[in-house]
């Protein structure tokens, strides 16, 4: 009902990606529209989960590939992409240090029973680090996702009775 008589080609799509025909200001105001729909829908669970999970990406090595993490998990965890894309800013360049430190900690201690897999850089201070992080990780996961469940909560809570009132005296004053 809603789809194109004629479907863009590969170059059309990629065109309308780079430069839209509707304007930006216009694509601008349709994705922030799109992402608040996805955002104020969500379970409970779901952002709460995202922000876990946002938080635990955080701790991993790869810098560079965060979004894409972040977009296979919230697609396999049914996480909220937008809450675990926020929450992922807690990792900014004042933590990285702190994060990449706890994580090669974490991974040292995992890996010192076992003889050294090779020599050099990478093996003694990379290895550890990417070692580390997934059960750091994986305990900032478990350990925030209660608390982001409570105040998502709430706030939906505090919304819903905001709501509400605004409502009553919306019609207090038609009268």
């Amino acid at each position: 009902m809603f789809e194109r008589r004629k479907k863009r080609s590969l170059a059309g799509r990629a065109k309308q990606f780079a430069v839209p025909d509707m304007g930006w200001s216009r694509m601008k105001r349709y994705l922030y529209l799109r992402m608040k729909r996805l955002s104020v829908h969500a379970s409970t669970r779901s952002v709460a989960s995202g922000m876990s999970f946002g938080y635990a990406i955080s701790f991993n090595p790869l810098v560079g590939t965060h979004t894409f993490w972040i977009l296979g998990f919230s697609f396999l965890l049914n996480a909220n992409f937008l809450a675990a894309m926020i929450a992922s800013l807690v990792g900014n360049i004042w933590t990285f240090p702190l994060f990449f430190w706890m994580s090669f900690q974490v991974g040292s201690f995992i890996i010192e029973p076992f003889p050294p897999l090779g020599e050099g850089v990478f093996w003694e201070n990379f290895m550890p680090t990417l070692i580390g992080w997934p059960p750091l990780g994986l305990a900032v996961y478990i350990v925030s996702y209660y608390p982001n469940y409570w105040l998502v909560k709430r706030l939906r809570k505090s919304y819903r009775k905001h709501k509400k009132t605004l409502k009553k005296t919306h019609e207090k004053e038609l009268v």
